[in-house]
């Protein structure tokens, strides 16, 4: 999932067995640096769906296996379109 904040785009990934999302910056072509790569959120378990609601710029996802959630991280700027 590709997204928008501060003037810069990076990419968050859902790492299921390591329990985490990371966050890489990206190069022009909307790929991820892997040398960028740095932990978002830990501590979960089975880490995997991700949407980012475009109008509110709230990030989504879900767990799955130990406690299945749905969890909002607010504070994101939506996506100049």
């Amino acid at each position: 999932m590709v997204s928008w904040s501060g003037g810069q785009w990076y990419l968050l990934v859902s790492e299921y067995s390591s329990g985490k999302l990371a966050a890489y910056d990206v190069d022009d072509n909307g790929d991820p640096i892997n040398a960028s790569r740095r932990d978002f959120v830990t501590g979960l378990t089975g880490a995997e769906g991700a949407f980012l609601d475009p109008y509110s710029g709230d990030f989504l996802f879900t767990t799955f296996g130990g406690g299945n959630r749905l969890i909002a991280i607010r504070g994101f700027i939506p996506n100049p379109q």
